[in-house]
């Protein structure tokens, strides 16, 4: 027996989907490698939302983790680190967001 999917499943499955789609991204465009960085943290640093979106998926986070990372090459390129260490503005956008999005 095939159950269809809501439209809230549908819509937190593509959003899954694009998180996972970020942490493969092998470029060096710096706005896309912020991208890949705020993605494998919401899925790896134990994110509330993430968790909320498995379990309103019947899906297990832990589990969904483990299937990520051991399916998904998500580590950062010897470029894609270089480009990071070369941007000064790098880390300050990221900081500067945070401190926006907390006050």
């Amino acid at each position: 027996m095939t159950t269809e999917m809501t439209h809230e499943e549908n819509f937190i499955t593509a959003i899954i989907s694009q998180a996972i789609d970020d942490c493969i991204y092998d470029g060096i465009v710096e706005y896309k490698l912020q991208h890949k960085m705020d993605a494998s943290n919401w899925i790896f640093g134990r994110h509330p939302e993430f968790m909320n979106y498995c379990k309103m998926l019947a899906l297990n986070p832990e589990e969904m983790r483990t299937k990520i990372m051991k399916n998904v090459r998500m580590s950062f390129t010897p470029e894609q680190r270089a480009v990071i260490r070369q941007s000064k503005d790098f880390y300050s956008k990221k900081t500067k967001k945070r401190k926006r999005a907390t006050a």
